[in-house]
């Protein structure tokens, strides 16, 4: 603490500070008052205190945005290389697995003996189908006649024997596609297989 000090009298000491009553004499000669520094010291302190931590928060934020750009980042990353490596499994296996060759068709037996039956009342029918079935060797034709009716509407091969059952296909095929079908009936023929012309024959 500073000591009072002590100043020779001059001309102002008897005359009071402001000209007024009660005004204090000699009050120029007094120990100027202390500034507030503390407050201000306090102020500036407090200040940088909350820039400091402003700083080290907005510095926290950046690094958590960070940390989740990059997590999401290689989520991305990894779930594009798993669907990667998923289509290149896949291409793989389609690759190892070809797809299964259709199975043949059944080719005709130029051996299989043939009756041809005429199941319209247009003539000539029976007789056209035969000559069709021997001059591409599609069979051995031994019998050329008049079905039981004159109505068939549809034209088919007819076998009474399972085992005539893929000949029947095949000679149905090249006939156009007719239907092959199985009848005990028709095995008084005599033949491994019949071909009963249909009016749909007629037309063609």
């Amino acid at each position: 603490m500073s000591q009072k000090q002590n100043f020779p009298s001059d001309r102002f000491d008897a005359v009071a500070v402001g000209g007024k009553r009660g005004s204090r004499i000699g009050a120029h000669r007094a120990d100027p008052r202390q500034r507030h520094f503390g407050r201000w010291a306090l102020l500036v302190f407090s200040l940088t205190l909350l820039c400091t931590l402003a700083g080290v928060l907005w510095l926290m934020r950046v690094g958590a945005d960070s940390t989740v750009f990059s997590s999401a980042k290689d989520m991305v990353q990894q779930e594009q290389t798993a669907a990667q490596a998923g289509a290149a499994d896949a291409g793989a296996q389609t690759a190892a697995e070809p797809e299964p060759e259709p199975e043949p068709e059944p080719a005709v037996n130029p051996e299989a003996t043939v009756t041809v039956l005429n199941g319209t009342l247009t003539a000539g029918l029976a007789g056209g189908v035969g000559e069709e079935i021997t001059a591409n060797a599609w069979g051995a034709v031994t019998f050329v006649g008049n079905a039981r009716t004159q109505d068939v509407a549809v034209t088919a091969v007819i076998y009474s024997n399972q085992e005539q059952a893929a000949n029947a296909a095949a000679l149905a095929r090249v006939l156009g596609g007719v239907e092959s079908r199985f009848d005990l009936s028709y095995a008084d023929y005599g033949t491994d297989l019949v071909v009963e012309v249909g009016a749909d024959r007629a037309v063609q």
